[in-house]
C-alpha cells in the first residue's frame, strides 16, 4: 500500500515549492538591524573620594551606599569595587522591569543618602549601563624612553 504523499506526488511537490517560496519571502522581510537597540537591566553609580583608603572608603561609603540602594525596587543584585579614591557599584535588576523608572528611584535613593556619607565624596554619578558606548579596544604601552617616542610618534587619538 502506498501512502497519500506518494500516489499524490504532484500536491506534495507542489506544497514543498509553496513552503520554500513562502519562506524565503517571509524570511527577506524580517528587519535586521547591525546594532540593535538593547535595553540591559543594570544602573551603574560612581562615585570620587580623593585621598581616601579602600579599607575607610568600604566602611563609610560603599556600605551605606550598598545598604540604601538595595531599596530600590527591582534589584536582583549589587557588585561594588572600591579603590582608592574610587568607588563602583552596579545595580543589576530584573529584566523586563522599566529601566528608566528604577534609574529614577535609584536617584532620589542616593539623594536621601547624599548626606550620610563623608564631605569629601563628589557627587556620586548614576547611569544606564549601556555595551554600546564601552571601547572597542585599549592598549597600554610601557617601554621607557623608547616607548614613549613609539606611542607619541605612531599612536594617536581617533577622536
Amino acid at each position: 500500500m502506498r501512502s497519500p504523499a506518494i500516489r499524490r506526488h504532484i500536491a506534495s511537490l507542489v506544497l514543498t515549492v509553496a513552503v520554500i517560496v513562502l519562506g524565503l519571502f517571509f524570511v527577506q522581510q524580517i528587519p535586521v538591524d547591525l546594532l540593535p537597540s538593547i535595553t540591559y537591566p543594570r544602573i551603574g553609580v560612581r562615585a570620587n573620594a580623593p585621598g581616601v583608603s579602600p579599607e575607610v572608603a568600604v566602611d563609610e561609603v560603599t556600605r551605606p551606599l550598598e545598604e540604601a540602594l538595595a531599596a530600590t525596587e527591582g534589584v536582583v543584585q549589587i557588585v561594588s569595587q572600591t579603590r582608592e579614591g574610587q568607588i563602583s557599584l552596579d545595580l543589576y535588576f530584573q529584566p523586563g522591569g522599566n529601566i528608566d523608572q528604577a534609574l529614577n528611584d535609584a536617584t532620589a535613593t542616593l539623594n536621601r543618602s547624599r548626606d550620610s556619607l563623608p564631605d569629601i565624596v563628589e557627587q556620586p554619578r548614576l547611569f544606564k549601563f549601556d555595551p554600546s558606548q564601552l571601547p572597542i579596544y585599549e592598549t597600554a604601552y610601557s617601554a621607557g624612553d623608547a616607548g614613549g617616542d613609539f606611542a607619541d610618534g605612531t599612536v594617536w587619538p581617533v577622536a
